[in-house]
């Protein structure tokens, strides 16, 4: 299954979409900003799985075999309002999400992939 890391609003991808939907390509989309939770283990064999949940849906790091970057990245920013006593937790669990992030985006790398995050939205297209 091809990974599709995008925004929301990216028409491109839309009609990247619809022709991996006429070829009967199996995908998912990850909308970048819709992130609302991950996990990270280690197998038995030491290697790592993830989940990745965003809107109801759980993507298993199993399932993906290649990835995609279009657009953003996994941003998550933990909202403070659920915090209002503690400013100090919410500051270190965003400092633990983007740990997570890090883990998930090395594994990642290691795909087949188009786009590179690390370039994100500074690409120069002449330079391509």
């Amino acid at each position: 299954m091809i990974l599709i890391i995008s925004d929301r609003s990216d028409y491109s991808t839309s009609n990247v979409i619809d022709w991996l939907n006429h070829y009967h390509v199996e995908w998912v989309r990850l909308n970048a900003e819709i992130i609302s939770g991950a996990q990270m283990r280690w197998n038995r064999k030491g290697s790592t799985e993830f989940t990745i949940e965003s809107e109801g849906r759980k993507i298993q790091s199993q399932q993906i075999t290649k990835v995609w970057y279009r657009h953003g990245d996994m941003n998550y920013q933990l909202d403070l309002n659920q915090f209002p006593e503690n400013e100090g937790i919410a500051n270190h669990m965003n400092y633990e999400w983007k740990t997570l992030v890090q883990s998930i985006s090395s594994s990642l790398s290691e795909l087949p992939k188009i786009g590179n995050p690390a370039i994100g939205d500074d690409l120069n297209k002449l330079e391509v």
